[in-house]
């Protein structure tokens, strides 16, 4: 049963243009390059931050700007690294062959979602219906 359903999965037909997966790959390598970039800045920033903790010895006020700050780039940092999580897998995806196929009903993703969400793994249908749940 195992065998049939990996010869099913191999056999699907991909109605991709002509060169989407390249172009995709290239696009989600470059996403992966950018949150590197930025997960860098974050480390710097975050050393330079550490001089500059708040005390009672300066105004009450700038200690909460920065304390606020620091919060809104660990929550930028948080999502970035769960983006990288997906953008990691869609590489793995389009390594193995399986880009662009729903995990929840194995159709193709429509080209136009995969443009916009280059990490997505379900069909807009599926992805409305796991939403849902």
């Amino acid at each position: 049963m195992a065998k049939t359903k990996a010869k099913a999965e191999k056999s699907r037909k991909r109605n991709f243009s002509k060169g989407f997966i390249k172009k995709q790959k290239m696009v989600i390598d470059g996403m992966i390059v950018e949150i590197g970039k930025n997960t860098l800045k974050f480390i710097r920033e975050s050393k330079e931050n550490d001089s500059r903790c708040p005390t009672t010895d300066g105004d009450v006020a700038d200690a909460a700007n920065n304390l606020q700050s620091e919060a809104i780039r660990i929550s930028v940092a948080s999502k970035n690294a769960r983006r990288l999580q997906l953008l990691v897998s869609a590489e793995m995806t389009i390594l193995t062959g399986d880009y662009g196929f729903c995990v929840g009903c194995s159709n193709e993703i429509n080209e136009k979602r995969l443009t916009v969400v280059p990490w997505a793994i379900r069909c807009t249908p599926c992805q409305e219906l796991y939403d849902r749940e």
